[in-house]
């Protein structure tokens, strides 16, 4: 069994994710802005702005996966949605490795979900991969801040997945 720390563990892909781990045995905490409930999974409450008791959660965690993040599809680019977006992404995520960098026994990885934004926009013709830099518009430039909030962690020796995601859709969509 492992402990595994869950940011946007209600969204979409979150929900999904927990429910496969609590069903595969793994005791789950989901960071979450309601109120801190026990069971598997355990809801720990935190503001993804700065630093709380949320951060307990993490010490001695075997993994944290970050998913959260405000929706970035289908609304308009306003300054004040993409100020909200970047934040959403860039600022929990710094706040997520600071919880991993002061962690007595830090988790072993994080998992910080980017998206294929980081390319920039491409004709639908171009084949893009992983080999590609990035892009130069505001999808692609959070992508590269927000994968480099994640990187810090290294450093005390966390190994740091950025699986880049697209749009995904499912039932309800």
């Amino acid at each position: 069994m492992k402990r595994i720390v869950v940011s946007g563990g209600t969204g979409y892909i979150g929900s999904a994710l927990v429910q496969r781990l609590v069903a595969r045995g793994d005791s789950v905490s989901v960071l979450t802005r309601g109120p801190n409930a026990e069971g598997n999974p355990r809801r720990v409450k935190w503001d993804p702005y700065e630093l709380g008791e949320w951060v307990t959660a993490i010490d001695g965690a075997d993994a944290v996966v970050h998913l959260a993040g405000e929706r970035a599809v289908g609304v308009r680019y306003t300054e004040a949605n993409k100020r909200r977006i970047r934040d959403s992404r860039v600022l929990s995520t710094q706040n997520v490795a600071r919880a991993i960098r002061a962690a007595k026994a830090a988790p072993k990885v994080l998992v910080s979900v980017s998206g294929v934004g980081f390319y920039g926009d491409h004709p639908a013709s171009e084949r893009v991969d992983e080999t590609f830099g990035p892009g130069t518009d505001f999808l692609a430039r959070l992508c590269v801040d927000w994968e480099a909030a994640s990187e810090t962690v290294r450093e005390s020796g966390v190994r740091v997945v950025n699986p880049r995601m697209g749009v995904v859709f499912g039932p309800g969509d």
